[in-house]
């Protein structure tokens, strides 16, 4: 007998097959070695070029429009930040070399540390031309995805960046691209570290800790012998040679550069596919202890995205039409007349404490080494990274006016993901937690009204966790769960 399906079933199948693909794809599914190595790009780690997703999105739900979207992105790819990050490989190996002790893979690994540092000096930091293609590329899907945004005479955007170069370039290169798709949009770019929200500094503890951590994480599953012998004639005189390791794992990170800078050529020919994984491993790891719900700065980095939080709320109430005038209502085209976007520009650290304060990715892991099964900071903060929420309000249908629910959705890094919640203490072994979201209506759509309520919530809890805690980079801990003698140092811009 032939099976048949319900016609209700049949309408919501393409719905419940968007929002599957959507949630699913993007789920830390499987080891992170398979994950790792599921992308050539991976290895990149922090450093990873920005791809754009080919998860299918959910559709809208019927009877809704999109009206208004709100963003918070990483600046684009960029030099590496710190001499020191050329100048240790180029050291040691340029060393070898004139005692004559590099093999010829050596030689070449060295003439490639050699151009990179030569090209990059006096650029340090620098925005490169892939972040101009990472930026115009996430604003051209915003219009491709929810045009109903952006076309019209009358759309406004405000565009805000902190005061470093590379972050003010990738708000260019984004804005631009929304004025040639449409040279009828206003925009309003501001550029100032008077923007604390965007960058809301926290002091990072207990780097006199993590680093050990990762150096024995290193030291432990790394083929040092295989890279050696790779490198130098001499394993003896290899063993001897001064501050090694850390030459290797700047080399490294030389390595994962070479994505954003869109040369022709890497250093897989020195790192297996297993070097580049116990690498960034170590790496990633010093990102969650520096950034995320770690034993170290739970108390720190999170709950300084109280600041951006709030904001968020704040714009997207004026957006929707109920909350008070923001601060930029006094510089906005128009005074305050409605915005169609809201988009921030900042830094690394400043995404991963948002994606962790909203429960994103939000782990507490006391053992580096499970960090990564738990937590990829490729998922998390690439470069160009970005948290949108994009709103959605009821259409005005024949004979009857507009409803007045409001929908939004979270994406990270253009994919749908859910709400979660978020560690805010840790007492006598036990965690306690943020307050929880709501539950999302459809899919990934959520009622506004609960997020706008939670978020208000959520800011105010992290904001007095700042408060509680202000002194923690001085050494005052009263917790016992807290490590003890940390140190606190003021977090540098990636």
């Amino acid at each position: 007998m032939k099976k048949t399906v319900h016609p209700l079933l049949l309408r919501a199948l393409p719905l419940i097959a968007g929002v599957l693909t959507a949630l699913s794809l993007y789920a830390q599914g499987g080891s992170a070695y398979e994950d790792f190595t599921s992308n050539p790009r991976n290895f990149g780690g922090i450093c990873r070029v920005y791809e754009a997703p080919t998860e299918a999105l959910a559709p809208i739900p019927k009877g809704f429009k999109p009206f208004y979207i709100s963003m918070y992105s990483r600046h684009g790819s960029r030099y590496l930040h710190r001499e020191d990050y050329y100048s240790d490989p180029f050291n040691a190996l340029n060393r070898a070399a004139k005692d004559g002790k590099l093999t010829p893979l050596g030689e070449s690994v060295l003439e490639r540390v050699r151009w990179m540092w030569d090209e990059a000096r006096g650029r340090y930091g620098d925005y490169s031309p892939v972040a101009t293609e990472e930026h115009r590329g996430i604003v051209e899907r915003m219009w491709r995805h929810y045009p109903a945004i952006f076309k019209g005479k009358k759309v406004n955007v405000f565009a805000r960046a902190t005061g470093v170069p590379r972050v003010i370039l990738s708000m260019a290169a984004g804005t631009e691209r929304l004025k040639e798709l449409n040279p009828k949009i206003h925009v309003l770019r501001e550029a100032s570290n008077a923007h604390r929200e965007l960058m809301n500094e926290f002091p990072v503890l207990g780097r006199e800790k993590i680093y050990p951590q990762c150096e024995e994480m290193i030291a432990r599953k790394l083929d040092w012998d295989g890279i050696k012998e790779r490198l130098f004639t001499d394993k003896t005189y290899a063993d001897a040679i001064p501050g090694l390791d850390y030459a290797i794992w700047r080399l490294y990170m030389m390595d994962t550069n070479t994505l954003n800078l869109g040369y022709d050529f890497d250093f897989g020919d020195l790192f297996t596919t297993e070097d580049r994984y116990v690498l960034w491993e170590a790496t990633n790891y010093l990102m969650y202890a520096s950034g995320s719900a770690s034993p170290y700065n739970l108390y720190t980095s999170v709950p300084s995205a109280w600041m951006l939080v709030d904001d968020i709320r704040r714009c997207a109430e004026r957006a929707v039409g109920a909350g008070e005038p923001v601060s930029r209502s006094k510089v906005h085209p128009g005074g305050n007349q409605p915005v169609a976007a809201d988009l921030r520009y900042g830094h690394d650290m400043y995404l991963i404490a948002l994606v962790t304060l909203l429960g994103i990715y939000a782990p507490y892991e006391t053992d580096p080494d499970a960090v990564a099964d738990q937590w990829r900071d490729w998922r998390i903060a690439p470069m160009a990274g970005n948290i949108q929420l994009v709103f959605f309000r009821e259409k005005k249908r024949l004979f009857r006016k507009a409803g007045k629910e409001v929908l939004v959705k979270f994406l990270l890094n253009e994919r749908e993901v859910t709400l979660g919640r978020c560690p805010k203490e840790v007492k006598d072994g036990e965690i306690s937690y943020y307050t929880a979201p709501p539950e999302p209506k459809n899919g990934p759509y959520y009622r506004w009204g609960e997020v706008r309520d939670w978020l208000e919530a959520l800011s105010a809890e992290a904001e007095e966790m700042t408060r509680i805690y202000a002194n923690i980079a001085d050494g005052a801990y009263t917790e016992e769960s807290l490590p003890k003698g940390t140190k606190g140092v003021r977090y540098s811009l990636q």
